[in-house]
């Protein structure tokens, strides 16, 4: 299996701070709070950690640095703990860990479409599957939060590098929340 990291270590910046990494962050959140539900506290092990139920497929045929791996399966594995506390508010010690892997297994057809007709997709014939991930990205979040909604602006400004202080960042925050409420 291919390691994106040793290859392309200069672009793992830009493959994580992608629009496309973050936009189903969400799932995390929800899933915290769909096992938290009604209890005052929940913990998921590491060895036990969720990575089904909060896994995305990003569509990165949008994204021009990273077209080529289309829609591509990310990991999103979660454990760690949540905690209400009486005031509505949420302790939380959470480690998401990130990873990128897909398997290509029609090699011959990528990028097939509009050079078909032309021949230009003879470079593809015979070609062989392979596989690749990344190595994965540990993010931990140790804070108290107003809503488990703001677990999604925060991972988002960690995957980015973005200063929670920051305007941004606080905008990132507040967003995710916001987005959230039905009115």
């Amino acid at each position: 299996m291919l390691t994106l990291d040793k290859y392309m270590s200069e672009y793992m910046k830009d493959l994580w701070a992608a629009p496309q990494t973050s936009q189903n962050l969400n799932k995390i959140s929800r899933y915290l709070g769909s096992e938290l539900a009604d209890k005052y506290y929940f913990s998921i092990s590491k060895e036990n950690r969720e990575k089904y139920r909060t896994m995305a497929e990003p569509d990165l045929t949008i994204n021009k640095e990273f077209y080529a791996f289309g829609k591509t399966r990310l990991y999103q594995s979660v454990y760690g703990s949540i905690k209400r506390l009486e005031n509505e508010k949420y302790v939380v010690d959470i480690t998401v860990m990130f990873q990128y892997t897909d398997r290509f297994e029609d090699v011959k057809n990528i990028n097939n479409s509009s050079v078909e007709k032309q021949g230009l997709n003879k470079e593809f014939e015979g070609g062989k599957s392979f596989s690749f991930k990344t190595e994965p990205k540990i993010i931990t979040i140790k804070k108290q939060v107003n809503n488990l909604d703001e677990i999604t602006g925060l991972l988002k400004n960690r995957l980015r590098n973005i200063d929670d202080n920051s305007e941004e960042g606080k905008d990132n925050i507040r967003a995710d929340f916001y987005d959230s409420v039905v009115f």
